[in-house]
């Protein structure tokens, strides 16, 4: 999504990837798409440590794709609400399998405002803003 993001001309890209050789191939896409203007971060580590060390405040979009049978959601969705990181007109987009999303009622009950719903077959997307 980074790469997405670059090519539609975002200004900063801000990633987190737990595996080395991810970051690798992540750090070469990026550095092959990224145009004079543009700045990449890409931190390696654990997500819920690593937002604690964001060096850019507020996002417009947040696109949040752990692995879908992780225990990420909640938490990492509690942390980015708590930490302020999505701007009041900002977007968060959460991936997760058709069959077996994150539970909906406890995202909204830290605050997030469900948007809208995307199905790609196994794939769904939950769009969720702030304000």
């Amino acid at each position: 999504m980074g790469a997405e993001a670059l090519v539609r001309g975002a200004q900063w890209v801000v990633g987190i990837e737990q595996s080395p050789q991810a970051c690798q191939a992540i750090r070469q896409n990026w550095s092959a798409l990224a145009q004079p203007h543009q700045h990449t971060l890409l931190l390696r580590g654990d997500v819920r440590q690593k937002l604690l060390q964001l060096p850019v405040p507020q996002f417009d979009f947040i696109y949040f794709d752990p692995p879908y049978k992780s225990d990420l959601y909640l938490p990492v969705l509690r942390l980015l609400w708590q930490q302020g990181c999505l701007r009041p007109t900002g977007e968060i987009a959460v991936e997760c399998h058709t069959k077996n999303p994150p539970d909906l009622e406890a995202i909204l009950a830290i605050g997030w405002q469900q948007q809208r719903i995307k199905i790609y077959g196994s794939t769904t997307v939950l769009f969720f803003c702030g304000h």
